[in-house]
């Protein structure tokens, strides 16, 4: 059986800007139990949370709206984004961005292939 190497998670906006759910304050966790499985089956996992206001004028190297508080606090995400694998946009991708995971994704299919 052939296993993907890469997941990119998109999460749409909600009102209390939970990204992955945490367990102790959410109901509901499907999509950080998908997040969690996919790194379990050793994936490389990418979470991009999508039409975030505040994720409109990014500064150059600025993967997420940092005040997303969750981005540095929650179990899943907090390891995702010491691996720069967390991003939030508006309505679509900053340049820098997009050559920040065009980057990454070559470097994943780079190992895959040797």
């Amino acid at each position: 059986m052939h296993l993907s190497r890469l997941f990119i998670v998109y999460v749409d906006h909600n009102e209390r800007n939970i990204i992955l759910e945490d367990p102790d304050q959410e109901l509901g966790d499907l999509r950080r139990t998908t997040v969690q499985a996919a790194i379990k089956m050793g994936a490389i996992v990418f979470v991009v949370y999508t039409h975030d206001r505040g994720s409109e004028n990014l500064k150059e190297g600025q993967l997420y709206n940092e005040r997303l508080a969750s981005i540095t606090k929650h179990t899943v995400l907090s390891p995702l984004n010491e691996k720069h694998r967390v991003l939030s946009i508006n309505k679509d991708f900053m340049a820098h961005q997009r050559t920040h995971l065009q980057k990454e994704i070559c470097n994943v299919l780079d190992k895959k292939n040797k």
